[in-house]
């Protein structure tokens, strides 16, 4: 319905020099636009499922992804993600829409 929604993230550690581990739970069917992270990073699905440019992908799954990459959409099932994201480096994100940047995410 497009209602929009936020995921909650925690910071569960951070390791010198740089790497920083956070939780980041999806409500069902929030939609992330296309987007791109300051740092290598790995995302792992705890529960649930994505949707990553219009593949499924479920839980027990790790994906890599490269600095300063832009990837996406993506989108959670219809139960949400429950993920865990380790950083090697800065978690900052810019998405590619420039606007998307002040919005908050929205569910599909």
């Amino acid at each position: 319905d497009g209602k929009r929604a936020v995921a909650s993230n925690k910071l569960l550690s951070t390791f010198e020099p740089n790497l920083y581990v956070m939780r980041v739970d999806f409500d069902p069917f929030m939609r992330v636009e296309r987007h791109k992270h300051a740092s290598d990073h790995v995302i792992y699905i705890i529960e649930g499922e994505l949707i990553l440019e219009g593949r499924a992908i479920s839980a027990g799954t790790c994906l890599s992804f490269k600095a300063d990459k832009f990837y996406g959409p993506e989108s959670a099932g219809p139960e949400g993600a429950k993920t865990m994201i380790i950083f090697d480096g800065s978690p900052d994100q810019t998405f590619e829409d420039p606007e998307e940047q002040s919005r908050p995410m929205k569910t599909v």
